[in-house]
């Protein structure tokens, strides 16, 4: 009982709310997307997930999600993909990253190589000329690596001091033959998603977990908090 008691005293690591898309407008045009289960986990390991996405397909068995918006994180990723895999012969894949989870990264990374001051600085185009990266996510998929090749020429040119957020974007997004990204590019482009009128990111979630987060009064719940509320 004890070891129980500990247990449940651990802080979470995440709270997920899985969401599903109705077919059906609301009065302001927007449509309808409800949140219907809420998992709450200790770490984000790979069996963690596959234990999580085991469990939802054992609770809804008829559960099969045409699209799924993921943050950028490996593990979920592959559990997800052996849960709910591509049709046979699809050309598109379900899974995509969250463009705002992707520009939140590349952010990141400025303060990684003491840009963010002149990331901020109003009277320059340096920012401008930085998210000319994160544009390549609105470029056909067949025209990406080619782009990205030109960019990189130009951005390393004009703008030097951006050389290690350029290879973080190249070793992470872009890849190589011999070395393929963490995250390949059909995860992180948002062109055929934005000419399907498809979401872009996952901010349905993260309104969910703010609302959970505003009910148990606490950012980061411990189990017993979380239950007993």
């Amino acid at each position: 009982m004890i070891e129980a008691e500990e247990d449940m005293r651990r802080t979470l690591a995440g709270v997920y709310a899985i969401l599903a898309e109705k077919n059906a407008v609301n009065p302001a045009g927007g449509k309808y997307v409800f949140p219907i289960l809420y998992a709450l986990i200790e770490n984000k390991n790979n069996a963690t997930y596959e234990k999580l996405f085991g469990m939802v397909k054992a609770l809804m068995p008829g559960f099969n999600p045409t699209s799924i918006n993921v943050d950028f994180e490996q593990s979920a990723i592959r559990a997800l993909r052996d849960a709910y895999p591509d049709a046979p012969n699809s050309e598109d894949s379900k899974i995509a990253g969250c463009s705002f989870h992707l520009l939140k990264n590349f952010k990141k990374q400025f303060g990684n190589a003491g840009l963010m001051q002149k990331y901020r600085d109003p009277t320059t185009d340096f920012a401008l000329t930085s998210r000319m990266l994160m544009s390549l996510a609105f470029v056909p998929l067949i025209n990406i690596y080619e782009c990205f090749r030109e960019l990189k020429s130009y951005l390393l040119r004009e703008e030097p001091s951006l050389e290690p957020v350029i290879m973080w974007f190249s070793s992470y997004y872009v890849g190589t033959l011999m070395r393929p990204p963490p995250f390949p590019v059909h995860l992180w482009s948002c062109y055929n998603r934005t000419l399907a009128g498809q979401d872009r990111t996952n901010n349905f979630a993260e309104a969910a977990h703010r609302r959970l987060h505003t009910i148990l009064g606490i950012d980061h719940p411990t189990m017993v908090i979380s239950w007993a509320r």
